[in-house]
């Protein structure tokens, strides 16, 4: 629709102004929901643009597309983007879309599909964001002065798809502030409190305001949320109230710092099976599993021993992982090392008495400096950075270093163009377990690009057992780009280097192991549930499922991988160079992987909406986790002479 001429309507508490500020009601494009505002009709510098005339400088106002496929029948096209611009003043001009007139109120944004990457910005040029192609989520905006403003730019290619980008309207739909739920306060182990809610949608960082202060939530587009309370004083009866979007809570009362404190725990004996799922028993095998308990029953963790059929106390962790109201233990879990046999093995928990500690039973050291973390679990050592993280760093057996020097942190993604970000600095080192038999770590931080920008998160959770050869890592990719509903990736993986400088043999999932000459003719790639292909010094085969396993070794020590769920969670990759073990998290694809697959729509939907082009498309807030072992022994053979 039209721009209203200069007119003052008065309706339902709103006015709108006329003149250079009016309200544009196109309401009637394809539906949509809220007001639509043409951007060429905000946007300068009007000298910008052209009508219907392409140029390799201007913008170009096309009207003639067709009927219906565009707000309005028409909107701003840029000139070809070839590949990204170095600069805003190449290409078309940055235009400045400044809409006036806006009611009063809480609106979410959204910008029209622009088919090709668009650059926008909310700041006047300083920090570039890319479009996905269909409509961006700008986020939701509390206007009180009548006034939005966003800036466009032709900056950024497609090179999948090479051509011109579109700006065609911004759409402005009136929010109703959220519904905040479930709220609740505790203590944390610290001593600070925790507020946590849920709100009927995703809203940007919202405010708690307790005691005079304010907190910050510190991520955005979320649905459940929390917020810590620090700095308050302890045993002071305080009240918390959470604010966003135009709503606020009711106050919620708690008592800073209190802890619930159980009474006596009552006794109790409970039978523990242990059944091994392989042919292959074990010897001395850590085994995790957890317990419930009724309230009441089990004040505190350190009242619960476990035994043996015989009677032996057996070396065991005990951590409490949920609790109820009273503070006694709700949830327990239980670490522990066991023999398994053909028959299940019977353990009995007894909680109330316990038994004579374990004598002599394996245990893992953490040792921390200022520089690092370093675990020993009697087996071998692995240090972990504070300040430079690299995926096993310094990984030892017997004192003697497997892993060789890091390059990038060992990991790395790749964007859409194809850009290179690997681990930057963490920005959380935390130890979630430290027990005799059992140690967690996690680690994370941003990827980082040599230029200093950031994409996607990381996270490493280390797993070391006592005694144990073998370390085991949850690896942690998350999308929390949320300026655009979906971000490309070309590729994902770690790199887990192996302390040689010599001739190596390597094995993929467990056939004889061969010279590796070069790097590039060794690899297994599983591309669907029911099809891998692997190649050996260029010569391929192929399969259904693939085991997900390779070792490489120089006759002395032998460096192994296992991936957990390799062919189910396709597409995986491992590749073996003279460098190491590759784990290919997001093999590469060709451009035109699964375009077959895709022409069935159920199967699209079901199954490949996240491939395209040979592209991976990630969702915001999208993480998606491996589980990946790695074991160090001494080599079985030496290499050939």
């Amino acid at each position: 629709m039209k721009r209203l001429a200069t007119l003052l309507i008065v309706t339902a508490g709103f006015y709108y102004a006329a003149s250079g500020s009016a309200q544009n009601t196109n309401t009637n494009f394809r539906g949509l929901p809220g007001y639509i505002y043409e951007v060429e009709d905000w946007s300068t510098p009007r000298d910008a643009w052209t009508t219907n005339e392409v140029s390799a400088t201007k913008w170009r106002l096309w009207t003639t597309e067709g009927k219906g496929k565009r707000s309005r029948d028409a909107s701003l096209v840029s000139p070809t983007i070839k590949s990204d611009r170095a600069a805003p003043e190449e290409g078309a001009p940055v235009l400045h879309t400044h809409i006036t007139g806006i009611p009063r109120g809480i609106y979410r944004a959204w910008l029209g599909p622009t088919n090709r990457p668009l650059a926008y910005s909310f700041d006047g040029g300083k920090t570039w964001l890319k479009t996905a192609g269909g409509e961006t989520d700008l986020g939701v905006y509390d206007v009180k002065d009548g006034a939005f403003d966003l800036w466009a730019d032709d900056r950024y290619a497609c090179p999948g798809n090479i051509g011109s980008t579109y700006y065609d309207y911004i759409r402005l739909v009136p929010f109703t502030p959220p519904t905040l739920s479930n709220r609740a306060a505790f203590t944390l182990p610290d001593g600070s409190t925790q507020i946590s809610w849920i709100s009927s949608e995703p809203t940007p960082p919202t405010v708690v305001e307790c005691v005079g202060r304010e907190f910050t939530e510190t991520e955005t587009d979320q649905r459940n949320h929390h917020v810590i309370l620090t700095g308050l004083p302890a045993g002071k009866s305080c009240e918390a109230r959470v604010r966003c979007l135009g709503a606020r809570t009711a106050p919620l009362k708690f008592v800073a710092g209190q802890q619930p404190h159980a009474r006596r725990t009552k006794s109790q004996s409970i039978e523990l099976t242990i059944s091994e799922p392989t042919a292959t028993p074990r010897k001395n095998w850590p085994a995790t599993t957890g317990v419930p308990f009724a309230q009441g029953a089990l004040a505190r963790p350190e009242d619960a021993a476990l035994f043996d059929a015989a009677g032996k106390q057996l070396p065991a962790q005990f951590e409490t992982m949920a609790s109820w109201p009273d503070g006694s233990v709700k949830w327990l879990k239980i670490s522990l090392l066991t023999d398994t046999t053909r028959e299940p093995v019977k353990l009995r928990l007894q909680t109330g008495r316990k038994g004579a500690a374990p004598v002599g039973a394996p245990s893992i050291a953490i040792r921390e400096d200022d520089e690092a973390f370093t675990l020993d679990n009697g087996a071998l050592s692995l240090r972990i950075g504070k300040k430079q993280f690299a995926l096993f760093d310094d990984l030892k057996l017997g004192g003697k270093p497997v892993t060789g020097a890091a390059s990038g942190g060992n990991g790395r993604i790749l964007d859409g163009d194809g850009k290179v970000f690997t681990l930057g600095k963490p920005d959380a080192v935390t130890v979630e377990e430290s027990g005799p038999l059992r140690a967690v770590v996690r680690v994370a931080g941003d990827f980082a690009a040599p230029d200093g920008s950031k994409l996607f998160r990381w996270q490493a959770r280390y797993f070391v057992s006592a005694g144990q050869p073998w370390v085991r890592l949850n690896w942690t990719i998350g999308n929390n780009n949320t300026n655009a509903i979906l971000t490309n990736l070309q590729s994902a993986g770690i790199r887990i280097p192996f302390a040689t400088n010599g001739p190596v043999l390597g094995s993929l999932d467990g056939a004889p192991a061969t010279a590796i000459s070069d790097d590039t003719s060794t690899w297994l790639l599983q591309d669907k549930d029911d099809r891998f292909s692997a190649s050996v010094n260029g010569a391929t085969k192929s399969g259904q499922h693939a085991l997900g396993c390779a070792s490489v070794s120089d006759g002395q020590q032998r460096l192994s991988v296992f991936v957990k769920d390799f062919w189910q969670l396709y597409p995986k990759g491992i590749a073996i160079k003279r460098d190491g073990l590759h784990v290919r998290v997001l093999p590469p694809l060709p451009a035109d992987a699964y375009a077959k697959e895709s022409q069935n729509d159920e199967d699209l939907i079901r199954l490949y909406y996240c491939y395209d082009r040979g592209q991976y498309r990630i969702k915001r807030g999208l993480e998606f986790t491996t589980d990946i072992i790695v074991r160090c022994d001494v080599a079985p053979a030496s290499l050939p002479a």
